[in-house]
């Protein structure tokens, strides 16, 4: 999953516990359209939510929000085993980005409502944020050494932490439930000169409410 690509912040842990969680069976990936951005950011409220399958039994979203009348649409796609908390006729706020350009370009997306994210991909709402946690595993290669890390998710009103990995996990935070997965990769490179495909680090989330 390469959703963003942003510096890592220190691997120190948080001193807060992790709260509990469950393995959702899935090992989908989730994705933004960057060709469906009306306007980077409005708020309205949900005039439909329709869904389409889509590549690798994936699930696309298309979401149409009403702002006095006019429709703004974005299209996202989740795995079908993690259904976000959309419903016709709740107000929210959708937030929209890409970053990069051409074959490099990558969607970001961030819903919310009163109670706070619906969906995150790639940027969040106010107040929510990541950071990377523990070292999981390194693996060496003759261009760069490349070591992966847990996330670490912080949502508003709460000292607690849901840790994240590259695979699903649905837990209780904030008050509401939520299925999510991360993944924050730093890179060594040896030498001076980068391969073609190096990045020197990266951090991707995805977090969905998927009930109270």
């Amino acid at each position: 999953m390469r959703v963003a690509a942003i510096l890592l912040a220190s691997a120190g842990l948080c001193l807060a516990a992790p709260v509990k969680y469950q393995a959702v069976h899935t090992d989908g990936y989730p994705g933004v359209e960057t060709t469906r951005f009306d306007t980077p950011s409005v708020s309205g409220t949900i005039a439909s939510v329709t869904t389409a399958k889509g590549f690798g039994g994936a699930l696309d979203y298309t979401l149409t929000i009403d702002v006095t009348g006019t429709p703004h649409a974005y299209a996202f796609s989740l795995p079908p085993q993690v259904v976000p908390a959309l419903a016709k006729g709740k107000p929210v706020t959708v937030e929209g980005k890409v970053t990069g350009g051409g074959p490099n370009a990558r969607g970001q997306l961030a819903i919310s409502d009163a109670s706070g994210l619906l969906v995150a991909i790639g940027m969040f709402p106010t107040g929510w944020s990541a950071e990377t946690g523990k070292r999981l595993t390194t693996s060496k290669s003759a261009s760069y050494d490349e070591t992966t890390f847990a996330v670490l998710l912080h949502a508003p009103g709460t000292t607690e932490t849901a840790e994240l990995v590259e695979g699903w996990r649905s837990f209780a935070l904030a008050g509401h439930r939520f299925a999510a997965n991360g993944a924050s990769v730093s890179r060594e490179l040896h030498g001076k000169l980068a391969p073609p495909d190096y990045v020197g680090s990266w951090l991707d989330f995805a977090v969905v409410r998927t009930g109270p």
